[in-house]
């Protein structure tokens, strides 16, 4: 039996649809409902925002009261211009949204807003014919036994996970925030420790990406591109997944000084990370840390960040 909610509900569209078709206004129903849908679709995303951003779950802002009140004025100022959620059966996902956060007085050289534009993908990496061919003969020619029968149930399937924050101001030029990206012998997390990348296979500026990315989606890689990428000298870690990130510490300061954040640098990627448009599967904000904040030149630049942004708020 529908609940009270559900009738409610009902019974508001019904009588909204009704209103609009009327000699007044003469809108069609389709496209009444159509909107009403897409609409309510995009109210439900920013919701998960909302509760993404209420519930903490990353420990932003857990115990510090002005970091809660930025939180708090974004949250007004923020809704979800578009959204889309994918999945398929071989194992690809896709994620895009873009985010706008209204103009408001404490924002820089902004004259309408800022948006955001999300975008996650999760894409089986195509196997060459003959290593295909080998893998399904050596499964089906072994017999199913206790030792072996996990492997029976999961094939071998190679996964290239990325993940994209950019930004822009006034519809302007994107500007890319940060970039995350996971390669994987299997459909899913290895047990052994992720490794980071070797600078040679990581990817750090937007050609290199977009051309990795093209061949992905054209599915003309060449058959040792990513497999290569994979291997490494010892045996331990020759199933381990790998990982790089990178964060354009220019391009976060803008964004943080236009939207008129006072976040260190740390603080902001939580606060990037916390909107909900990428899987959880893989560890992609712990590799993302990691490859920030570890122990090589490229974390100066947001060690410096963070000290700035300190001394800052011990001015104020």
């Amino acid at each position: 039996m529908p609940s009270d909610l559900k009738q409610k509900v009902k019974i508001a569209i019904n009588n909204f649809v009704a209103s609009r078709t009327s000699n007044d206004h003469g809108d069609i129903a389709i496209d009444v409902l159509r909107v009403v849908r897409d609409e309510a679709a995009l109210l439900m995303e920013r919701q998960t925002i909302v509760d993404a951003f209420d519930s903490d779950a990353l420990k932003f802002y857990d115990g510090d009261e002005s970091l809660k009140i930025q939180v708090e004025r974004i949250k007004k100022l923020l809704h979800v211009i578009d959204c889309s959620r994918c999945a398929t059966m071989d194992g690809n996902s896709s994620i895009d949204a873009v985010v706008e956060i209204v103009k408001d007085s404490k924002m820089k050289n902004v004259n309408h807003s800022i948006r955001l534009t999300f975008k996650f993908r999760r894409e089986a990496v195509p196997m060459e014919c003959n290593e295909m061919q080998e893998a399904t003969a050596s499964q089906s020619d072994s017999p199913i036994t206790p030792e072996n029968n996990n492997n029976h149930k999961h094939k071998k399937s190679p996964t290239h996970v990325t993940y994209d924050i950019e930004y822009s101001k006034d519809y302007g030029e994107k500007k890319r925030l940060l970039t995350i990206e996971v390669r994987a012998e299997n459909n899913y997390p290895s047990s052994k420790e992720a490794i980071p990348m070797d600078d040679e296979n990581s990817v750090e500026n937007d050609e290199e990406y977009d051309l990795i990315q093209d061949e992905i989606t054209n599915n003309m890689m060449e058959e040792s591109k990513i497999q290569d990428s994979m291997s490494v000298a010892s045996d331990e870690k020759s199933n381990a997944d790998q990982y790089a990130a990178y964060v354009d510490p220019e391009t976060l300061e803008d964004f943080l000084e236009s939207a008129g954040l006072e976040l260190n640098a740390e603080n902001s990627l939580f606060f990037l990370m916390t909107f909900p448009f990428y899987e959880h599967e893989w560890d992609i904000f712990g590799f993302l840390l990691d490859c920030v904040f570890g122990a090589d030149d490229d974390s100066d630049d947001f060690e410096d960040m963070s000290d700035d942004s300190s001394a800052d708020g011990n001015d104020s």
